[in-house]
């Protein structure tokens, strides 16, 4: 029983890591031999007979049932019947996928190697494409709310070198916002979770702000004012008539370093970004968002409470 075990945990990680091979391979853009199911002897056999019993055949089983003297050819022949229908029973009944060994190696594999062309796919697109992100915070008020959902595209980078200042950029936070320690792990389980970006699995944070700084431009908040990059003071539109999100701080001037960010949120007193832990190395940035794919309509109005006064 013990050895029945072994052999078959041994068959299925077997079937696993053949599983493996042949997704990597369907992935490649050539002819291919389809590969066949396993053959049940039983019901091969089983179903042969049945099919192919001649009406001539029929009438002998019947002629024999008369004839005391012909009890062996009866019993042969009610013993076809049976294997011709437990051969058609085996071969539609589901069991047959985890008590036949062969069957259970082919759907281990194919399930396998059908799970390896979703992933290679799916990490392809998060790559080169883009992905899906929601908002989480008020930081980015009042251009982006709460539950706000975004495409986060990925293509633009492959033709320009940097992105352009006031892009709305998701990033890997560097480790000064996270006390000193590092968000993005590099084992391979961390690294297949990055990539595929499953939402069960448990994903890195990740941060939404604004670029402001580029590389070599001078910085500088004036508090109740706004921002000055290289002694000129940034026009924000979407500040326009909401003089409640800038800055009631100051900060700087600094010299934003090579192949480093600013970056701030759009609500500046009630964002943790660039002002708290610093520049932004731009190997940690994610993609830019495109557009906006979903804003929850369920806002109700309400009584005024004096007693929240």
């Amino acid at each position: 029983m013990k050895n029945d075990f072994l052999s078959s945990l041994l068959n299925i990680i077997k079937a696993f890591f053949v599983g493996i091979a042949y997704g990597f391979y369907d992935l490649i853009p050539i002819k291919k031999t389809p590969r066949n199911e396993p053959v049940d002897e039983n019901a091969e056999i089983g179903v042969q007979q049945q099919h192919h019993r001649t009406a001539a055949e029929r009438t002998s089983s019947r002629l024999r049932r008369t004839n005391d003297r012909s009890v062996l050819p009866v019993h042969e022949d009610h013993e076809d019947n049976e294997n011709a229908e437990i051969g058609v029973q085996q071969q539609s009944s589901w069991k047959k996928y985890y008590k036949v060994p062969e069957w259970r190696y082919f759907i281990v594999r194919e399930i396998t190697a059908q799970i390896v062309i979703v992933l290679v796919l799916l990490i392809i697109v998060r790559t080169t494409i883009g992905e899906f992100r929601y908002i989480p915070s008020e930081s980015m008020l009042p251009t982006l709310k709460i539950g706000d959902k975004l495409f986060v595209e990925k293509i633009s980078r492959l033709f320009r070198k940097e992105y352009q200042r006031g892009d709305i950029i998701i990033f890997f936070p560097p480790a000064s916002a996270s006390e000193g320690k590092e968000s993005i792990l590099k084992d391979p389980i961390n690294l297949l979770i990055r990539l595929t970006g499953l939402p069960f699995l448990p994903q890195p944070e990740a941060y939404i702000k604004r670029l402001i700084g580029l590389p070599g431009d001078k910085v500088e908040i004036i508090k109740g004012d706004g921002i000055y990059i290289n002694d000129k003071k940034l026009l924000e539109p979407y500040h326009e008539g909401s003089p409640e999100f800038i800055a009631a701080y100051s900060y700087g001037a600094v010299t934003v370093p090579a192949n480093n960010y600013l970056v701030f949120g759009d609500n500046r007193n009630f964002s943790y970004d660039s002002h708290y832990w610093g520049f932004l190395p731009k190997d940690r940035v994610i993609g830019r968002a495109a557009f906006l794919i979903y804003r929850s309509l369920d806002q109700k109005p309400h009584f005024f409470d004096a007693s929240m006064l």
